[in-house]
């Protein structure tokens, strides 16, 4: 009887990861929808929920937590929206918890180096995905690496993801921003760096942590082993 429970258990756990997952990712559509309900409806981008370091210490504290929901053309929310849900549909990790974490380090990535980097965020402002998705693309690349058939093909990624990064911090400019079919406002390249420091590092610091972890199950093993009478 206990076998048969833990084989129908070890058979929900990957539906179980699939519907926390389905879960995670129409709550971040609703966000979409909603912080951008006057783009859909009018045209007209929620400006007072973009991050503006001058609003923010003012005591709109909110802009912290919005602006990368924000966008500010119908275009520009498509193209961001549907390489980030992709993305993040594509993780690897089973872990909701850590997921999370995914996104909290390439949000932080992605706002706090323009914020010491970029002296023109005072003036436009920052908002959109497109910094926590090559944050996304950071953490898909590596979790690639760390498989035996996409070893080649995570190295690939990674590589051209660097230089697509490095590219912009010299020269100023997205790549390939001239063959945009509508308007993306004007970025600020850092983001996208930003983004992809935050994700390597969240993934970086779960790496080692699982390097160094006992299982409770191994540690028990081993004291028993030991303490076992002869």
């Amino acid at each position: 009887m206990r076998s048969a429970t833990y084989t129908y258990k070890a058979k929900q756990i990957p539906t179980l990861i699939l519907n926390r997952k389905t879960f995670e990712m129409r709550s971040i559509f609703a966000l979409l929808i909603l912080t951008n309900l006057g783009l859909l409806l009018g045209n007209t981008p929620a400006t007072n929920l973009m991050f503006q370091p001058i609003a923010v210490a003012t005591g709109e504290w909110w802009r912290i937590l919005s602006w990368p929901f924000v966008h500010v053309s119908r275009y520009h929310l498509l193209l961001d929206a549907t390489a980030f849900l992709l993305l993040y549909a594509g993780l690897n990790e089973t872990k909701s918890g850590r997921r999370i974490g995914y996104l909290m380090a390439t949000f932080c990535g992605s706002l706090l180096l323009p914020f010491l980097a970029s002296p023109q965020i005072e003036q436009i402002g920052l908002c959109g995905l497109s910094g926590p998705a090559h944050g996304l693309l950071a953490i898909s690349a590596l979790e690639l690496r760390n498989t035996g058939n996409g070893k080649n093909t995570g190295n690939l990624l990674l590589t051209g993801l660097l230089l697509k990064t490095g590219w912009e911090l010299l020269t100023g400019n997205t790549f390939l921003q001239q063959v945009h079919l509508g308007d993306i406002g004007q970025p600020i390249v850092t983001t996208h760096a930003g983004g992809v420091i935050g994700g390597t590092l969240c993934f970086l610091f779960y790496t080692i942590g699982d390097k160094n972890h006992v299982p409770p199950s191994s540690s028990a093993g081993a004291r028993g082993f030991k303490n076992k009478p002869f």
